[in-house]
């Protein structure tokens, strides 16, 4: 995955469930997902987050831009389109890339231009 994402521009992810319903917070998987971004000037399209996962994102890498994203709002899976190039399906989602007792997949295509 960090292979796809070194040289992008722009990173929309799309998954309901990156943080905690109690706190609002990054879990700490998404965490780690967030850390595998190359951190240059990067413009990030999410899904439902609050502010307060926006404001942890924005520790990470203060070359961040943070945006909503709407296209993603109403499908199951979990998406990360890298430069509108490619999209990665997550089958599990997010929380599951680092956990190694969950199955994954991962599902790469490129995008019609």
């Amino acid at each position: 995955m960090t292979a796809l994402l070194a040289d992008a521009k722009s990173v929309t992810i799309a998954d309901a469930y990156l943080c905690d319903d109690q706190t609002a917070r990054l879990k700490p998987n998404a965490r780690r997902f967030f850390g595998l971004l190359p951190k240059h000037r990067l413009t990030l399209f999410c899904t439902r987050l609050q502010q307060a996962a926006v404001t942890e994102i924005k520790q990470i890498s203060s070359n961040w831009k943070v945006k909503p994203d709407t296209q993603y709002l109403h499908l199951h899976d979990r998406y990360v389109r890298i430069d509108n190039k490619m999209e990665v399906v997550i089958t599990s989602g997010i929380d599951y890339l680092f956990d190694t007792t969950k199955e994954c997949t991962l599902l790469v295509r490129t995008l019609p231009h």
